[in-house]
Formats: structure tokens, C-alpha cells, sequence
């Protein structure tokens, strides 16, 4: 496309990750020679960010609006949910409703895969169809409040970005007409308003390239829908290229591979690039602690041998299914990490000191102001409800918010309202991000930190870290929206460096990475395919959970299964022993099978 001549900022590439798009244009820059910075990039959340900072006033949001993420979003709907019972009904009669966690995931649902409120409760919540009202009204609510904050939750910026297109025809075809071409990746895994989303965007020039692998939709339970990819040959003069050639694993792991491709409609045979290596083993033992040991005894051979900690992955189903290992792992003094924990931006101690950012940026950001406020000796939730309140009243009258602040301290006498006063007088006369965080960690975080937990000097080195990444932005705004938005595991790796440990992590989490060694563990009927998808009809999604995980490895596969299995509330009177199994029919010329002792 460059060297046809079609300018970078005339390209839209909607990938996975940020970091898989900047990876893309950067291999893209040694191929064409050329400066690609003017290319947006990134994920629909981001996409949809970028637009919405730039053309948001026409659906009513100021430019500074914040990001919540998901600890904020369910504070906010639990006040919601709170206040809506405590308005309308005795605590005595209070009906039941689902919890503030579920509802922003039902929340959440309804918006990526544009169906009523009624429908996502049929779907994930039946019980609660009679309470259709209350979880409306709440949700309503929940609106009015993020309005008022000038705040979008995770979710939002696809709604409002979609919103922007359908209800500003000329805006619409200004964003449309400037990208000749969009370039979507990992398109079985978007949702119905993405799907749409890339249409829009595409509008006016219909050059849309979607790219994707029909066996690796992993993700309908957070709304992908794995019919776009399979509906999107329905375009007129839609043109489809199969990708076969396999880069990554040797021709024993993609023969096993082929064997075990999904039921689809692009039928595809993978061919090997690399060369030859050993071919993936069944290993069965007797249960869960002989499977700890024998992956252990393994992984200790492998490090013998000079393989990296970090090029070895331990993926499962779920997270239950590795707590035997860890205990083993931990026993044998071999460091792992676990993929899929709390997220890094999610921490306490990272979302205290983004709260003073964050109410500099956004001064309406009430859910900022109670955090950072009750940080300090002797402001408890209330008074800091109090002053948030205020300051978000003086905000409506046109006034203030940091004036309105210091007089409200003027009327306190306690020291930590005093020691608030100065730490933001201090920092707003700082202008980087990077230089307010060291700010906060010298004048008041630090001490905090070391006051309250344990492993503070780690906290520390998290915060420092988070300085050094801070200072690369120029304005905190895109600081903050960079950090809110970055992907999990890409901001653990700027964080923590390239760490030097095995890798625990379910599949889903796995999903675009790769090892030299892979284990699988407990692919049991009832386990791996999970027996609850299997009773709501989602077989076929299993298997594809399974085939990411068999595409995970360069060199090395290890599927380990049990002869005694017990999941968890086990009640064979409903289930049965007997269940699917991914296993059953592996040709046996494919694999290795290995029946493990107590002692090899």
C-alpha cells in the first residue's frame, strides 16, 4: 500500500494488542524504508479513544473525559445499586439482584453485542428477568453518574464510537473518507459492534481486510462473535486467501496440529516451515499430584539443559487445575509467575497514585478524588464523599474546583486535609506525569507505603518504574489513557522486565503467545473441554480453546491427563464419570504416550 503510494495516516490497523501493532508497522518500516508514525494503530479500544478525544463533543463528552476501569466501574455501580434499594424499598423487602460485579459484565455485554437488557439477562441471568426494572433503573443510574463525572467505562468507547458514526452522518464520512484502507487482525475474536465498527470506518472507500483464524474464537463469553469471520466471504467481491504455512512449530507438533483442527468453514491443512523435533507426548498419571511432580521433574531437566525459565509454559483450562504445581513448583525452589492475576494498573498502590493524576486531569473524576482524598489521616469515606461532592457542585456553578478545595480544608483542622492541600499545590505546579509521580512518592507515598504494606520496597520499584514509562508523555492526559488501556501483559513486561521464571497461565490468557516448551495440563473429560460448557451446548468452542493451546509451542508439547480425576462440587449422580474427550481419537502414530510412575 506505501509503495503504492497511499499516505500512512490513509491506513487504520486494528490488531489484537498494541503491541502486536507496533511490532506490524515496525517490521512494515524495514520492508518500505519509510516513517509509519503517522499510521493510527492499536486496538478498537484505542481506535475508538483516539476519535473520541478528537470528535467526542458531538456526542456530548468534553475531551479530558476519564477512563474507568473495572474496580472503579463496579465502586460506581455498587453506589448506583446501593442508593437505588435504599430509595425505593425497607432493608427488610429489598429484592434480589445481581451483584455490582455482574451487572457491569452484563452492562458490558449488552454493549458489544447490541441487544436490550432483556435479552443479556435471558442469556446469562434468567432468574432475574422478573427484576428487569429495578436493573434498568439502576443502570440508568449508572449513566447519569458517569455522565456527571465526565467518565466512560471500558466498554463506552466502542458505544460511544459507534454512537459518534450512526448519529453524525458527516462526521462519519470525514473519519471514513481519510483511511483508504483498514487492516483488522484476530477478527474471530471481535464482537458484533466491532464487526460494525470496521464497516463504518471502512464506508466510503470499502477496502476492509480482515485477518483471523476461524479455529481460535475463543472469546463468546465477553461477546466475540464467531460468525463475523465466517459471514465476512459474504461481501461482494470479497477475495479469501488462506494462510498455511506454520512459522512457529516443528512438523510433529503441527501434524498433531491438523489432527486436531476444529470443525470449520475455511478448511486448511498447515504446512511446517521448521525443522524436525520430538513429537508431542500424552503423559498419564494418576492424579493431580503426580501430575505436579512429573511436570516438575521435567521442567528442572529442561532448566538442566539450559532452557530458559521464561520459554516454558504451563497453560490449563482453569486456574484450579494448577494448584497442585504450584505448591510443587514453590517446594522445588523454581520461580514461576502466574499470568492472568491482578492486573498491574489494578494494584492498590499503582491506583492510589494514578487517583492524583487522575483528579488533575479530570477534575470532575469524583471516583479520583475519594481515593487520593482518604489516603490521609483522618478523612474516612464519608467526609470524603463530603468534599468530592462539593467540589463537583462547585464545578456546576462555574467555579474553581481547586479554589473550592482550599476553602473547604480552610474549615477542617485535621492534619491530613492540610497535607492533601500542599500535595496538590505542589503538583499542579508540575507539569509532567513522570515528575508528579515522583512528586507524590517524595512528599507523601512513600512514607504511605511504608505504613501499610509489607512488601513496600516492591511497591516502591513498581512506582519507580511507572515514573520511568510516565516520563516518555509529554501531557498526562495520554499518559493516563495509555496506561488505562494498555493490555495486561504488555504493561507488566515494561514494568517488571523480562523476568526470568516459568509461566503459569490459562489458555485464553495465552492467546498470541509462545513457548519453547509447552505443558497442558489436565485434559480430562469434565476438566478440559470444562463440563459447563459442555452442558450449555459450547463444545465447539472448547475445541478451539484446545487448539490454542497445542499452537502455543515451538519445540516441545506435553498434554498431561489423570486417571482419578475429582473437579470440584463432583456430583456423578448429574454429570456422570464419562464426558467429552479431546483425547479419545488421537492417532496414535502422531504422539508419544507415556504412562508416569511415582519415580521415573
Amino acid at each position: 500500500m506505501i509503495q503504492s503510494g497511499i499516505l500512512p495516516s490513509e491506513i487504520l490497523l486494528v490488531t489484537f494488542t498494541r503491541r502486536a501493532a507496533r511490532e506490524m508497522i515496525q517490521r512494515s518500516q524495514v520492508l518500505v524504508r519509510e516513517d509509519l508514525s503517522g499510521m493510527l494503530a492499536g486496538t478498537f479500544h484505542h481506535v475508538c479513544n483516539v476519535l473520541l478525544r478528537r470528535y467526542g463533543v458531538h456526542v456530548d463528552l468534553q475531551p479530558n473525559f476519564t477512563i474507568l476501569d473495572q474496580d472503579d466501574s463496579v465502586s460506581l455501580l455498587k453506589i448506583s445499586r446501593r442508593e437505588y434499594l435504599n430509595r425505593n424499598f425497607s432493608k427488610k423487602k429489598q429484592p434480589k439482584l445481581p451483584a455490582p460485579k455482574a451487572l457491569t459484565t452484563l452492562y458490558a455485554y449488552m454493549g458489544n453485542v447490541l441487544v436490550s437488557l432483556r435479552e443479556a439477562l435471558l442469556e446469562h441471568h434468567p432468574r432475574f428477568v422478573p427484576s428487569l426494572d429495578h436493573i434498568e433503573a439502576i443502570y440508568q443510574d449508572y449513566i447519569r453518574r458517569k455522565v456527571s463525572l465526565n467518565a466512560l467505562d471500558y466498554d463506552d468507547l466502542q458505544v460511544h464510537a459507534l454512537r459518534l458514526l450512526v448519529e453524525n452522518p458527516l462526521i462519519a464520512r470525514k473519519i471514513s473518507d481519510q483511511f483508504k484502507w483498514v487492516l483488522v487482525d484476530e477478527f474471530q475474536d471481535t464482537s458484533l459492534i466491532q464487526a460494525q465498527l470496521a464497516e463504518k470506518w471502512a464506508d466510503v472507500h470499502k477496502n476492509l481486510m480482515v485477518v483471523g483464524d476461524d479455529a481460535q474464537s475463543i472469546y463468546s463469553f465477553r461477546g466475540a462473535r464467531y460468525q463475523n469471520i465466517l459471514e465476512f466471504s459474504g461481501h461482494p467481491d470479497c477475495r479469501v486467501f488462506k494462510i498455511q504455512n506454520n512459522y512457529r512449530s516443528t512438523p510433529q507438533i503441527v501434524a498433531f496440529i491438523n489432527a486436531n483442527i476444529p470443525n470449520n468453514v475455511f478448511h486448511k491443512e498447515l504446512r511446517a516451515v521448521k525443522g524436525a523435533g520430538p513429537k508431542p507426548v500424552i503423559a498419564t498419571t494418576a492424579d493431580r499430584d503426580q501430575q505436579a511432580q512429573f511436570v516438575v521433574r521435567r521442567i528442572r531437566k529442561l532448566l538442566a539443559a539450559g532452557v530458559s525459565p521464561q520459554e516454558i509454559g504451563v497453560l490449563y483450562r482453569s486456574h484450579s487445575h494448577s494448584l497442585e504445581l504450584q505448591i510443587e513448583l514453590t517446594r522445588k525452589e523454581i520461580p514461576f509467575e502466574i499470568y492472568s492475576g491482578v492486573k498491574f494498573t489494578e494494584s492498590a498502590h499503582v491506583k492510589d497514585t494514578l487517583s492524583f493524576l487522575r483528579l488533575l486531569s479530570n477534575p470532575r473524576d469524583q471516583i479520583a478524588w475519594d481515593r487520593a482524598l482518604m489516603l490521609f489521616e483522618g478523612i474516612g469515606r464519608v467526609t470524603a464523599e463530603q468534599i468530592s461532592g462539593r467540589i463537583l457542585q462547585a464545578i456546576e456553578e462555574n467555579r474553581d474546583p481547586f479554589e473550592a478545595l482550599r476553602q473547604l480544608i480552610a474549615e477542617r483542622q485535621a492534619d491530613g486535609f492540610e497535607q492533601f492541600k500542599l500535595l496538590i499545590q505542589k503538583l499542579r505546579s508540575e507539569k509532567t506525569p513522570g515528575g508528579m509521580i515522583q512528586i507524590i512518592l517524595k512528599e507523601f507515598y512513600t512514607d504511605y507505603l511504608e505504613t501499610h504494606f509489607a512488601n513496600y520496597r516492591e511497591r516502591r520499584r513498581d512506582l519507580e518504574r511507572l515514573s520511568e514509562i510516565a516520563a516518555r508523555y509529554k501531557t498526562m492526559l495520554q499518559f493516563l489513557t495509555d496506561i488505562l488501556l494498555a493490555e495486561q501483559i504488555e504493561i507488566e513486561k515494561e514494568v517488571q522486565k523480562e523476568s526470568e521464571k516459568v509461566v503459569l497461565t490459562t489458555v485464553h490468557q495465552a492467546k498470541g503467545l509462545e513457548w519453547d516448551v509447552v505443558f497442558v495440563l489436565s485434559v480430562n473429560p469434565n476438566e478440559f473441554p470444562s463440563r459447563w460448557a459442555v452442558l450449555e451446548g459450547n463444545t465447539d468452542e472448547e475445541q478451539r480453546v484446545f487448539y490454542v493451546a497445542i499452537t502455543r509451542p515451538r519445540r516441545e508439547l506435553m498434554i498431561c491427563r489423570q486417571l482419578c480425576t475429582v473437579p470440584a462440587f463432583d456430583d456423578d449422580s448429574v454429570f456422570g464419570s464419562d464426558g467429552f474427550d479431546f483425547l479419545a481419537d488421537v492417532p496414535e502414530d502422531l504422539v508419544e504416550f507415556r504412562n508416569i510412575e511415582e519415580q521415573e
